[in-house]
């Protein structure tokens, strides 16, 4: 970039931005007016204009509020050093974070997270599309055809969101191609209701939890059951470090937690934790950090623990019972019997902020990122809203007729189960499998 000439490069960016004289209190250009005299600039050969570049660095700010953060990410940046600084200044993405909602962002405030330029910027992004797409309608809507025939308690889909798996009361797992909309293999196996299914190994591989206490690990490429895995008890919850690890840990009805590594085929279960940390039914579990499992129960405690050393390190206990939880980007969002969701800081276990969504019924299910909350009730109703404390609902959607059971999100696609057998995919325009 040094070696462009100032006065061409100021050129390409003046045809981007008009000259901008002032500003005023609401942050509105003011255009169409007489320059005000300036000093001759470097970077300008008209010493009766203000170029963009001389302007103060908070006007820059809210100026470039007004265009796309992924215009700015992607073209504003390039034009020159000094922008390309501005573009990668904390300080820019923290107000234009602000500018989005009066409403505390992000609501769980850790050193570690807030002091990220890269949460900022991903945050100011993310926040926008989704609310521009969820507002404005800009998705299309598709029921898959029922290859179920009892409801459905359990959702999967894979990194690229390419495959979905829903498991049922049917005893079975079936699995599709989204973009195809085509059912592609039925796994069969189970002698109880599926309750919850993860992937390891890349996604090369699908675990599923039944209620006939046992956890199955199936080839997806070629739908063959390779391993059973016995836990003793109905298995409710899965989850795992990360997509590579053989190593899976689940809950169960009978206050457990187990772990399972598939690299060491159909052996005993190595249980975890005894039932002395819940007193109720475990009902999720979620991998934290690098040695911690959060666990939520019946018994409406929230807890964190160290698996190296199989002991409490933390733990709440919220007002009503936890019905489901969901991990990302620093926050714990749990979803409780009250209909209320708490949003937890899993270092601290404690509450930095509680959402009353507008559900009529208790929650099922619920989903976390920088820039959407998600929940499915039994009001068969599922709502999108900001990731903010006293959340506004950027969208309802009333396409299911029974309670919702599950739902998963991932790069945009939107997938809802409920216990009508019934399946909904909800898809950004303009979205292939590609993207």
């Amino acid at each position: 970039y040094d070696k462009i000439n100032p006065v061409s490069r100021m050129a390409d960016l003046e045809r981007v931005f008009p000259v901008i004289d002032s500003v005023n209190k609401e942050g509105d250009a003011v255009q169409n007016q007489e320059p005000h005299k300036t000093q001759s600039s470097p970077i300008s050969d008209d010493s009766n204009r203000c170029s963009f570049l001389e302007l103060p660095v908070p006007i820059i700010f809210k100026v470039l509020t007004y265009l796309p953060a992924k215009d700015i990410i992607c073209n504003i940046g390039l034009v020159c050093p000094y922008l390309a600084e501005i573009v990668n200044d904390k300080q820019l993405w923290v107000y234009r974070n602000s500018t989005l909602s009066k409403n505390r962002f992000p609501v769980v405030r850790s050193k570690k997270l807030t002091d990220s330029v890269e949460f900022w910027r991903k945050a100011a992004l993310l926040r926008e599309e989704e609310s521009e797409k969820w507002k404005s309608c800009k998705f299309s809507k598709c029921t898959l055809p029922e290859v179920h025939y009892a409801g459905l308690d359990s959702i999967w889909m894979n990194t690229e969101s390419t495959l979905l798996a829903t498991g049922g009361r049917d005893r079975q797992i079936v699995i599709t191609k989204i973009h195809e909309r085509k059912h592609v293999q039925t796994l069969s196996g189970h002698n109880g209701w599926v309750w919850s299914l993860e992937s390891t190994k890349s996604d090369e591989y699908l675990v599923s939890g039944s209620w006939d206490h046992s956890l199955r690990y199936w080839n997806i490429e070629n739908g063959r059951c390779e391993s059973i895995y016995s836990s003793g008890s109905p298995v409710l919850s899965l989850s795992c470090f990360n997509h590579d690890d053989p190593v899976m840990f689940y809950s169960t009805y009978h206050r457990n937690v187990g772990v399972v590594d598939f690299r060491i085929p159909e052996i005993p279960v190595q249980s975890l934790l005894s039932d002395k940390y819940h007193r109720k039914a475990i009902l999720a579990v979620q991998c934290y950090g690098d040695y911690h499992l959060i666990t939520g129960s019946e018994d409406c405690l929230v807890k964190l623990i160290d698996i190296r050393t199989r002991q409490v390190v933390k733990k709440i206990k919220l007002p009503s019972m936890v019905l489901s939880m969901h991990y990302k980007d620093g926050h714990l969002v749990v979803a409780c019997k009250d209909q209320k969701l708490y949003f937890l800081d899993p270092e601290e276990m404690s509450i930095c902020g509680i959402v009353e969504p507008e559900h009529e019924k208790k929650m099922t299910c619920v989903s976390y990122c920088s820039g959407c909350i998600i929940t499915g009730s039994a009001d068969c109703t599922v709502k999108v809203w900001e990731p903010t404390e006293n959340a506004r609902c950027l969208a309802t959607l009333n396409d299911m007729s029974n309670c919702v059971t599950g739902l998963c999100y991932r790069n945009g696609i939107l997938a809802v189960v409920g216990d009508n057998c019934k399946t909904i995919l909800y898809i950004p325009d303009g979205h292939s499998a590609a993207d």
